[in-house]
């Protein structure tokens, strides 16, 4: 069996923050995100009432661990936090056991 680990990133955005900016500043985090060590997918989701996903799946623990330190440190992603409402912002990771795709 294949694993996987998913790192799931669950938030709200602050106020004034509009979903199209928000993916902007996301699409520019991409080239440092899928450069990690362990990069395998990212999805962004957005709920109905106003909650954010952000779904990166990693090959391992090691590397899902060592890119969530290093990414909110990195230049590319401070205008991407300050948007964030970092009182809603919860982070964990998952093992992936399977999955399906068309």
């Amino acid at each position: 069996m294949t694993t996987a680990v998913i790192e799931m990133v669950r938030f709200k955005l602050n106020a004034g923050v509009t979903a199209e900016d928000y993916v902007a500043a996301c699409a520019k985090t991409d080239a440092f995100v899928q450069a990690q060590p362990g990069f395998r997918a990212r999805a962004l989701s957005l709920a109905e009432d106003g909650t954010w996903t952000d779904y990166v799946t990693w090959a391992d623990m090691d590397s899902a661990l060592a890119a969530a330190k290093a990414f909110p440190e990195h230049e590319c992603a401070q205008a991407l936090m300050g948007m964030i409402d970092k009182t809603t912002l919860q982070m964990w990771h998952e093992t992936k056991l399977w999955s399906a795709a068309a």
